[in-house]
């Protein structure tokens, strides 16, 4: 009954310092054009001291700018006749979002890489996300079916700590702790 849901601004949350004991975000921060950072530093301002944030977000063996020809989810960035769609980041991307995030007052406590079980399954995911019928149920049920799936078969089981197997997808997961 307490429950209460918000859509917000990831770059400026309305919510006051130190709110929560823990902010949890999955597969959002790649679909912030440009400002994926300061998404992230939002999240640890709003967390207590002792709090934890947890943030996950794909990556790849190389950093990827996927852009489509129309809307995928709500409030999109745009310029021109394109949408951007997400970033995949790359080794050299993701040290920048740890060096970024070590500079707040925090302790990395954990980051793995989950990578796909076979290469490419996510990029037909991702194809089948993009094509839209006319009818929203319709896109929903396909989309809500097309997670579920994907989402129990999609990644390996056991998390990497590196680049080292790196595929065209994974998910990388951090777990971030406020001190």
């Amino acid at each position: 009954k307490t429950l209460k849901f918000q859509i917000e601004d990831a770059t400026k949350l309305t919510f006051s310092d130190n709110s929560f004991d823990l902010v949890y975000s999955v597969s959002v921060i790649e679909h912030i054009y440009e400002k994926y950072i300061l998404a992230i530093k939002e999240m640890i301002r709003v967390t207590k001291s002792g709090g934890v944030v947890y943030v996950t977000f794909p990556v790849a063996k190389s950093f990827q700018e996927e852009w489509t020809e129309g809307d995928v989810y709500e409030k999109q960035y745009k310029e021109g006749n394109k949408v951007f769609f997400q970033y995949r980041f790359d080794e050299e991307k993701v040290k920048e979002i740890i060096n970024e995030i070590n500079k707040e007052n925090v302790k990395i406590i954990n980051q793995d890489i989950y990578w796909e079980r076979q290469e490419g399954l996510y990029d037909k995911l991702i194809d089948k996300i993009k094509t839209k019928k006319k009818n929203i149920y319709i896109n929903f049920i396909k989309d809500v079916w097309y997670n579920f799936y994907y989402g129990f078969y999609l990644f390996n089981t056991e998390g990497e700590s590196d680049f080292s197997q790196a595929k065209s997808c994974g998910n990388m997961h951090i777990v971030i702790q406020k001190k």
